[in-house]
């Protein structure tokens, strides 16, 4: 635990530390929320599948670092050996960087906000060289008197310890709350998609026991009777009993023909109109709460056509992967570039995903038809298609690439006048 608060700064934040209404050094705050959806992530094979399919997908997007200068231009040149580029590639000596963004993602979108401590060594305003996550409902926040949006510091709940950590060492990306409180802070925390979807959950619980129960305890699918109504004699009763269960109610002999004495009926009871709403709801739900999350649930229906699942794949990366790279691209770009030098910043890269290649192709067609009409300069197409500009002075001009021409400037000879007669 010293090696934990000397790289945490927490003696540096205790001589800062002031007192708060609520709050207090050794003491959990009064407002502090105790966030249990990760049940949900556990529990749930519907929240499981939908997080796990959004985590992934999301992590699998390169980051990469640009130049500041030109955000359409990747700089190529100190990528891979600088300080900040290892750091985005490998996050802490336990975790690669799939793992590590895959994590991040994963909170944010089951809890509405992931945390990221940055390790700077013990050197206060240092160069991170180490990223973890922490699980949001460890973390604390102390507001700023003096800032009704600020955050004075955050406070780390280690089993029992509460340890104090720099704002300037956490990055808090979160999602909006509308729940505004001044005396809580409540607006300073991200708002978790599964707060509003309580009783949907509880609805997709629900119709999985129900399921559940049901298969296991279905009760019986039909009724057998005498239709003259005789009475049975307790050993012919027996011995219907026995042929029921060896002939009937017996899994070695499905599908197969009994044969009973004397005239009987059989009444189907089938499905109850309860059982048929259970099926059809669980169908609903699963809609419902990949809607929430922003997921096509075409990409777990086993009858979805390929082109069908191809288009809501690429929905679900414009529309929900793109947006959070750029959210969490901005709270990187805010907190964790300040601390490096060189005029580098960070961007998720989707030109390499290939359920957007079509798209990148059809681009690239229109770049490339404005360049052969004179429209942009080939520099000017290369920062388009994200390449360097090169330093030739032609590639600044406009050429046209083809024989195109004014009519009125062509030399088109007059017909003869041939009169009336043609002559």
């Amino acid at each position: 635990m010293n090696l934990l608060y000397k790289l945490l700064g927490v003696q540096k934040i205790q001589r800062k530390a002031m007192s708060f209404p609520g709050f207090s050094i050794g003491t959990a705050p009064t407002y502090f929320n105790w966030n249990k959806n990760s049940d949900a992530y556990v529990t749930s094979d519907t929240i499981y599948t939908i997080i796990k399919t959004l985590g992934r997908k999301a992590a699998s997007i390169p980051l990469e670092s640009y130049k500041k200068a030109d955000r359409n231009v990747k700089s190529a040149a100190e990528d891979n050996t600088s300080s900040l580029y290892k750091l985005v590639q490998r996050p802490n000596p336990s975790q690669g960087a799939d793992s590590f963004w895959e994590g991040v993602f994963s909170f944010y979108a089951l809890k509405g906000e992931a945390f990221i401590w940055l390790n700077r060594g013990g050197i206060e305003g240092g160069e991170p060289i180490e990223m973890y996550y922490i699980a949001p409902e460890l973390m604390t926040a102390v507001p700023d008197p003096l800032d009704m949006y600020g955050v004075k510091y955050w406070i780390l709940n280690a089993n029992g310890a509460l340890i104090p950590i720099q704002k300037e060492d956490i990055i808090h990306w979160k999602t909006f709350n509308p729940d505004f409180d001044l005396s809580t802070g409540s607006h300073l925390r991200g708002m978790s998609p599964l707060l509003p979807a309580t009783r949907r959950l509880q609805q997709d619980n629900d119709s999985m026991d129900s399921a559940v129960a049901m298969f296991q305890n279905g009760g019986a699918k039909g009724v057998l009777f005498n239709k003259d109504y005789t009475d049975l004699t307790p050993d012919q009763r027996s011995q219907l009993d026995y042929v029921m269960l060896t002939k009937v109610n017996n899994k070695e002999v499905k599908a197969s023909v009994a044969a009973l004495q004397g005239e009987w009926g059989y009444l189907d009871l089938g499905l109850s109109g309860v059982d048929m709403q259970l099926l059809g709801s669980q169908e609903l739900t699963l809609k419902r709460l990949c809607a929430l999350f922003g997921v096509p649930y075409e990409l777990f229906q086993s009858d979805t056509t390929f082109a069908n699942k191809e288009m809501a794949m690429k929905s679900f990366i414009v529309n929900t992967i793109q947006p959070m790279c750029r959210s969490l691209a901005d709270e990187l770009n805010r907190v964790l570039i300040p601390a490096f030098k060189g005029g580098y910043y960070l961007e998720f890269d989707f030109s390499s995903v290939p359920e957007l290649q079509n798209d990148l192709t059809k681009l690239g067609a229109t770049y490339q038809a404005m360049f052969d009409r004179g429209a942009i300069t080939l520099n000017e197409y290369r920062k388009l298609m994200g390449f360097d500009e090169t330093t030739n002075p032609d590639h600044n001009n406009y050429f046209i690439s083809g024989n195109y021409a004014p009519l009125t400037d062509l030399n088109i000879p007059n017909e003869p006048d041939l009169g009336q007669d043609g002559l």
